[in-house]
């Protein structure tokens, strides 16, 4: 068991932390790294807790989780980087009131990893995608908010075998961050393999159908791209949820809904 607290690690040549190869049940605490390969490695290693921690310019990942479990990762910010937060095999993991701000790939990656759970996370100013979930099994998203991300979901399997995901109250907020047009949607899905599909924060571009209006003016567009996944891509659960107040200010019958 190390404490590994209150440091500057910067301008290194691969990663500013490491912990690896059966480094178990230490404390990552309090530390700041910028500039280099990635951030903060954790690589087949368990049960270990980083907290507090800031992730800056990495040119790869700010924080970096493969083939390992049972890690905690609470309060901790990834700015500028590459990928955000980066999980690779392993799963049993655990990410709460995180950041992920200004990624120039993905503010977070699950790529065949399961179990996780995912708490209380904002993910921002993406140039491509917020979360993008790739082969990954069984992992669970609660009070997620996103926004102004190229593409602020991505789910697909490329594997032969199915894989699930929850999410619950997930907040897409406008590009601006304010709760102006904004979404909360959950989702309950398993994504047979082949398929893909992406959810983003936009606004109405066409007419809407005869007799219909928008609910607060609150879109999302949910999309396949058919030269990749199968014409036949569905989502088995999404709800919509809304406050007692829009519905009051807005004068909108819920019965008609």
């Amino acid at each position: 068991f190390n404490n590994i607290t209150s440091n500057r690690v910067h301008n290194t040549k691969e990663a500013g932390i490491v912990l690896q190869d059966s480094s178990d049940w230490n404390s990552v605490s309090n530390n700041s790294a910028y500039n280099g390969n990635d951030g903060f490695r954790v690589l087949n290693s368990y049960n270990n807790t980083l907290i507090n921690n800031s992730a800056t310019n990495y040119d790869n990942r700010g924080f970096y989780i493969d083939s390992s479990s049972g890690n905690n990762l609470t309060s901790n910010a990834a700015y500028g980087n590459s990928y955000g937060f980066y999980y690779n095999y392993g799963g049993w993991n655990r990410m709460v009131n995180c950041t992920a701000q200004g990624s120039s790939s993905y503010g977070l990656y699950l790529g065949t990893t399961t179990n996780n759970i995912f708490e209380n996370n904002s993910i921002y100013d993406g140039a491509d995608k917020g979360i993008f979930i790739q082969s990954s099994d069984g992992n669970y998203f609660s009070n997620t908010t996103l926004y102004n991300n190229s593409l602020d979901i991505y789910v697909y399997v490329d594997s032969y075998s199915p894989a699930s995901y929850y999410m619950q109250n997930t907040t897409i907020l406008n590009p601006f961050g304010t709760f102006e047009n904004y979404t909360v949607l959950s989702i309950n899905d398993t994504i047979d393999p082949g398929e893909y599909y992406f959810i983003k924060w936009t606004t109405n571009s066409s007419e809407l159908p005869g007799g219909r209006v928008s609910f607060d003016n609150k879109f999302v567009n949910i999309s396949i791209d058919t030269t990749i996944a199968s014409a036949n891509t569905s989502i088995d659960e999404i709800i919509w949820s809304w406050t007692d107040g829009e519905v009051t200010v807005g004068g909108y019958d819920e019965s008609k809904f």
